[in-house]
């Protein structure tokens, strides 16, 4: 499939949550399937002054495939085109998650915060919101990187092998590969266990990877999931990718990671945003009345807190 229609199809059925028959019906209208065409399309024109088109949408379905097209500029390089619609879409949605926020969608472990020495509100809800924003971000963070990656090049795509993300041809030989965000994401119980499934799909034909999205393999002391790789996993020089190795290698070009974050500091760089650091201060200064509110304040608030807690 054409990589801009394997991007649209994507961006349709997991963005605008667009069923896939339904997908079908909107791109048996375009004569040349590009993202080009795909943002110049007037969905609205079809819905409201056509009876005879093939498919007509509900005002719903609009509303979400217009809030894609919104995220995508379109370049000469469909790679920039697709790393700075995800770069939008990742921020967006992390800040409207932050923004919606509230009090008690925060779990404040009331052990660490004895052991911590947070002694204010203030100070308990810095802590929490800075560990949960950190764990939050990083786990959706993943998902988008996959797209990042895959997204745009030769022979990538996510893959249907369970267990597995994505997976590269090349050379008649089927690549399928375990992303994982960063070198610290894999324990040695698991790494046995990436051991054994690899060992099960490895033919001539099939080969197993895991990749790292950032990191080196040359760090001096091996540490984390590199120690256990070595450790645990056979053939784990050949098997392991690496930071921009795995970018190179699904983007066959060298230095691809660094195109890839040019692209997305040129992206927040036109966004209208504060900086996470400043989202995060205003999510504290939101919570921290609603905390006194609930609980009083200062040393008793938290003393409160922490007596109702369990």
């Amino acid at each position: 499939m054409d990589k801009e229609e394997y991007f649209i199809r994507e961006c349709l059925e997991n963005d605008a949550n667009v069923k896939e028959k339904r997908v079908n019906d909107i791109l048996s209208n375009f004569e040349d399937i590009t993202i080009k065409n795909f943002k110049n399309f007037d969905f609205k024109q079809v819905l409201h002054t056509s009876k005879k088109k093939k498919f007509q949408l509900k005002t719903t379905q609009i509303d979400r495939i217009e809030k894609v097209k919104d995220l995508l500029e379109v370049k000469s390089d469909i790679r920039e085109t697709i790393v700075k619609y995800c770069t939008r879409g990742f921020v967006k949605v992390q800040i409207d998650n932050i923004k919606k926020t509230q009090l008690e969608d925060l779990e404040i472990n009331p052990f660490l915060t004895r052991m911590l020495k947070l002694e204010t509100p203030k100070q308990a809800l810095e802590y929490k919101i800075s560990e949960w924003l950190t764990r939050s971000i990083s786990t959706s963070l993943g998902f988008w990187f996959e797209k990042f990656l895959i997204y745009g090049h030769d022979d990538s795509e996510f893959t249907k092998v369970k267990k597995f993300d994505a997976e590269k041809k090349k050379n008649d030989i089927q690549y399928i590969t375990e992303i994982k965000s960063g070198p610290a994401d894999v324990d040695a119980h698991q790494m046995r266990g990436y051991n054994t499934l690899f060992n099960e799909k490895e033919s001539t034909t099939v080969k197993p990877r895991i990749g790292w999205l950032y990191g080196k393999r040359d760090t001096g002391t091996r540490i984390g999931a590199l120690s256990h790789a070595e450790q645990y996993l056979e053939n784990w020089e050949e098997r392991v990718l690496v930071g921009k190795e795995l970018w190179e290698f699904y983007a066959d070009e060298p230095n691809y990671h660094l195109k890839v974050l040019k692209w997305m500091e040129e992206t927040v760089a036109n966004m209208d945003i504060d900086s996470f650091i400043e989202v995060e201060k205003k999510l504290v200064e939101k919570l921290v009345p609603e905390f006194e509110k609930k609980y009083g304040k200062g040393k008793d608030g938290v003393k409160k807190f922490i007596e109702g807690s369990m």
